[in-house]
């Protein structure tokens, strides 16, 4: 009688394991133990498994894989041979859901190891794309206008900025000469006043014979 117990708990612990990671568990004779995963649409996925005895059968004993989509269709239903290498089953996902791997060992009276893991197949080139329509050429145009204009602005922003600092350059150049013409000018001013001071003083002492 088929034993479904461990089901639960199996499906709950592969959940929450990635799927490249790979997973191992005993299946005793006449038990079934299954395991779960979450694949996404689209997805092209590769079931690979593999399964062995601690000690060399004297009777072969019947392994069987069946893969379950999330409504419960049959996708695979292998016979899995005890001892040799993985085996690996290639499907593409239509729908996104749970998808359920179950053991079951028919006969004999030694347990067998299963090794198994699920992997996403990866996607060559051109694949999962779309054709471009009028429509998205349409919204690209768009988008693109919104960017030149966007561009130009900029470029108009950083023009007037330059602008606004060579205007300040010359700005602070024409007021920097004409501190120093004021200056200049402050001292021939100076110096003006102190000579003609000195020849009025003097034409006065020679005047009035004081000198």
């Amino acid at each position: 009688m088929m034993t479904f117990a461990p089901i639960l708990a199996l499906y709950l612990v592969f959940c929450a394991i990635s799927l490249s990671s790979g997973l191992q568990f005993d299946v005793r004779p006449r038990e079934l133990r299954c395991v779960g995963t979450e694949l996404d649409r689209f997805e092209t996925v590769i079931f690979a498994t593999s399964a062995s005895t601690p000690t060399i059968l004297k009777k072969k004993q019947k392994l069987t894989l069946t893969v379950t989509d999330p409504d419960e269709n049959t996708i695979f239903d292998e016979k899995i041979s005890i001892g040799v290498k993985s085996k690996e089953l290639e499907h593409k996902v239509e729908k996104r859901g749970v998808y359920q791997m179950c053991y079951e060992l028919h006969d004999g009276l030694t347990p067998v190891r299963v090794f198994f893991h699920v992997d996403y197949k990866p996607k060559t080139a051109g694949e999962g794309g779309r054709k471009v329509g009028k429509d998205d050429m349409s919204t690209l145009s768009a988008q693109l206008d919104v960017l030149s204009e966007r561009i130009r602005d900029i470029s108009r922003e950083i023009e007037h900025a330059r602008k606004q600092e060579i205007d300040m350059k010359q700005a602070g150049e024409a007021t920097t000469w004409s501190v120093q013409w004021f200056s200049i000018m402050s001292i021939v001013i100076l110096l003006a006043t102190s000579l003609w001071q000195i020849i009025y003083l003097r034409t006065f002492f020679v005047s009035k014979k004081l000198l």
